[in-house]
């Protein structure tokens, strides 16, 4: 993948959250002598170190990578520790106006004793001396918390949220601030040890024990799609699992991107890691990178930190950047190895992964027989999707898939990503040669147009479609017609770049309108900048994932839809979740519905009789022959 860190100079985050000052005291006892007084050896000092830690190591963390503006929000005490904490913010180029001093507070500190003999490289660590606050904040610093909030909050284009301690500085009340500010626009990130719960309409990133808790282990902390997943739907916002030497897992329009981690070998200290992880993030995201960008350089970042030990360090953009550098080699090298070359799938390589869905129960077989008495002749063909095409017989997500469907009337849908030099392609896995591929997760982002030019997309269907080309989105839209949709879904991570290359496709073919076409998985870039194309794509949660606490409520899903913006619902068909009475409050608030993927009249002549406007499915022209 390909970044110009020069980006994340743009971005204004702010920080608010429990804020500490860490103290180390290197103690040297090849100096100590047997004291007089007590029967103990002193620890003689011969070092001091104090660094931000806390929500001052994510401060410490986003001015290493250098942005426009860094604010830090708190409550500090009237002591010497909070004289030097804030002191060291300042010297490091922190904005620290957002920052409250209590005299009824102590300021977080930890220090921790650190004793070495005579072999330099083995080091004793005591243990660790706090000062921490027993009490809640009070009102009166509350509302001066609140206001200092909302003054900064209207410089930054970020706000990150350390919620960590019992008895921190975010409050309920702080809490509610937050989350309103959120409605009201402004990009909202959290970590929080015990509270991540509470949040909604905002981007949460617990780490899998964290996000575990919130639903009380009913989902396993080794579940992590199941946790992104629920995550978002919960809090109605992306949601980030970051899930240690694993990377993190990113839920954003209810799909889920695992982000591996960057090898790292050697002696490594995880030390601050969720700090460098949560201050790149926020800082790649004020910079107008998509969120799976973000999640991959913050894996990165966090990849530097953690080989600097016995300290919480930082990543530098210089570091990143050798890191991104080590990153990429693999996958650099495995292209050189192979340029110039045809790719090909093997004839007889298994037809790529979708999500089958079982044939209507017996129950739902009757329903379908009335909805079909019911409907007969009212169903038009523009009302089947063609899943990645008319496929049957044809390469998916090609021309002549595309071809055929349009020929027959059925409305299509097909999936986006892009290459390194910015052209937008047509294919929904992201390995070009699926699993015997041998190249990494983000394979595909490696790719020149060039190189896509010569794969070919059609030979493992069979050798009579060897040297079948991967389409452009410029050749899909010339498919776009009034009287039936075109859908296209966003796979490609890197929504800040594919998007506006999408946009102006668009505007290259006037054959195309909010009509005919519909986009999903481009979330509130598409809101702000296609007005009246965006589409909600919706994978409901598989049987065994419902969990009774917090219920998954489906009508709170539509309730959240803003029809202004999202005319169109697409969620993965479930004979027991897809109710009538769902499709008709989606219709109530202007929402139409497309479900997917049926595969069997009967399924689909019970979602239509449910109400809803189209079926997607994997084979459009026998499912359209076998309903009549």
């Amino acid at each position: 993948m390909k970044y110009d860190l020069n980006r994340l100079g743009k971005g204004r985050i702010a920080v608010i959250g429990d804020f500490c000052l860490d103290v180390y005291w290197h103690a040297d006892m090849t100096k100590s002598e047997l004291s007089r007084e007590t029967p103990h050896f002193p620890l003689p000092i011969v070092q001091e170190r104090m660094s931000p830690g806390g929500a001052g190591n994510v401060v410490a963390n986003l001015l290493a990578l250098e942005p426009k503006k860094v604010y830090a929000i708190g409550v500090f005490g009237n002591d010497w520790r909070g004289a030097t904490l804030k002191r060291l913010l300042e010297k490091a180029g922190a904005d620290v106006s957002g920052v409250v001093t209590d005299t009824a507070r102590v300021t977080n500190t930890y220090i921790k004793p650190l004793r070495k003999g005579f072999a330099d490289n083995v080091v004793y660590e005591d243990p660790r001396l706090d000062f921490t606050n027993y009490e809640a904040i009070s009102p009166a610093t509350e509302k001066r918390l609140i206001a200092a909030l909302d003054k900064v909050a209207k410089k930054a284009d970020v706000l990150c949220v350390c919620d960590q301690m019992p008895f921190g500085c975010i409050s309920e009340a702080v809490r509610e601030r937050i989350v309103a500010l959120a409605r009201e626009g402004l990009t909202v990130i959290v970590d929080s040890r015990d509270r991540i719960g509470l949040y909604e309409d905002v981007i949460v990133k617990p780490n899998e024990i964290e996000a575990s808790r919130v639903f009380k282990g009913k989902i396993k902390a080794t579940d992590f799609e199941s946790l992104a997943k629920l995550l978002e739907v919960r809090t109605g916002r992306p949601a980030i699992v970051t899930a240690g030497e694993r990377g993190c897992y990113v839920s954003e329009d209810a799909h889920v991107t695992h982000v591996p981690a960057c090898k790292v070998t050697g002696e490594i200290d995880f030390c601050g890691a969720g700090d460098t992880f949560l201050s790149a993030v926020a800082c790649a995201t004020a910079a107008g990178f998509g969120l799976v960008e973000a999640a991959q350089l913050a894996c990165c970042a966090s990849a530097v930190t953690i080989k600097k030990l016995k300290t919480t360090g930082t990543a530098s953009r210089s570091e990143l950047a050798g890191t991104i550098r080590k990153m990429l080699f693999g996958c650099v090298l495995a292209l050189s190895m192979v340029a110039g070359q045809v790719f090909a799938w093997p004839a007889g390589t298994p037809q790529p992964r979708k999500t089958v869905l079982p044939p209507a129960s017996e129950p739902v077989k009757a329903e379908a027989a009335a909805a079909k008495a019911r409907l007969a002749g009212k169903i038009v063909v523009s009302q089947i999707f063609a899943h990645r095409g008319d496929n049957e017989v044809v390469p998916e997500n090609t021309i002549p898939a595309f071809k055929i469907a349009a020929s027959k009337g059925f409305s299509i849908e097909t999936d986006l990503y892009m290459t390194l030099d910015g052209i937008v392609y047509i294919t929904h896995d992201i390995f070009l040669r699926r699993k015997d591929s041998g190249m990494n997760t983000y394979a595909t982002n490696c790719f020149w147009k060039g190189q896509l030019e010569k794969a070919d997309a059609g030979a493992w269907k069979g050798p009579e479609w060897k040297g079948t080309r991967y389409p452009t989105l410029d050749d899909v839209l010339e498919f776009a017609a009034d009287g039936r949709l075109l859908e296209l879904e966003v796979k490609d991570p890197r929504k800040d770049q594919i998007l506006p290359l999408i946009k102006a496709a668009i505007e290259r073919h006037p054959n195309v309108n909010k009509s005919n076409v519909v986009i999903c998985g481009g979330g509130r870039w598409i809101v702000d900048n296609l007005p009246g194309y965006g589409g909600v794509k919706c994978q409901l949660p598989r049987k065994g994932w419902l969990i009774t606490d917090p219920p998954l409520d489906l009508a709170e899903i539509v309730r959240r839809i803003n029809v202004k913006h999202y005319p169109i619902w697409a969620p993965r068909w479930d004979e027991e979740l897809i109710t009538k009475e769902l499709i008709d409050l989606a219709h109530s608030r202007g929402i139409k519905v497309a479900v997917w993927t049926v595969n069997d009249a009967p399924s689909a002549w019970a979602a239509f009789g449910r109400g809803v406007d189209w079926v997607m499915t994997d084979r459009p022209s026998s499912l359209w022959r076998e309903m009549h």
